[in-house]
């Protein structure tokens, strides 16, 4: 498996284009090949930063797969996210939790508004 340490290469290479995962349907399609991928980045930092751009971006329920590169993540030292990181998680986890009462379309990138719903 080559290895990669760049972040724009990986995304040049493979074609990405993150303006092009906006819409959640077109992260599913990629979904699988990002996280095979994503396994390649040496870098745990820039690992972290496309998983954190992934989270942003993907469809609730998230897949097993996701759930297992996330807690893989988690658990290095160090991060220069790691804020960022557990807070993108903590939002999943929110959307998830929403899901269950049928709630689909809700901005929940606006923390303070999830709070004030959440009360």
């Amino acid at each position: 498996m080559v290895c990669i340490d760049d972040l724009g290469y990986f995304l040049s290479i493979n074609r990405i284009d993150l303006a092009l995962l906006e819409n959640s349907s077109l992260v599913a399609l990629w979904e699988s090949r990002i996280l095979i991928l994503v396994d390649c980045i040496r870098n745990v930092d820039s690992r972290v930063d496309v998983l954190i751009e992934f989270m942003r971006r993907t469809a609730v329920p998230w897949s097993d797969g996701l759930e297992a590169l996330i807690k893989k993540c988690s658990t290095e030292q160090n991060l220069r996210r790691r804020e960022e990181f557990q807070e993108q998680y903590r939002l999943l986890q929110m959307r998830k939790m929403l899901l269950r009462y049928g709630i689909k379309n809700f901005n929940i990138s606006d923390s303070t508004m999830v709070k004030g719903r959440v009360k």
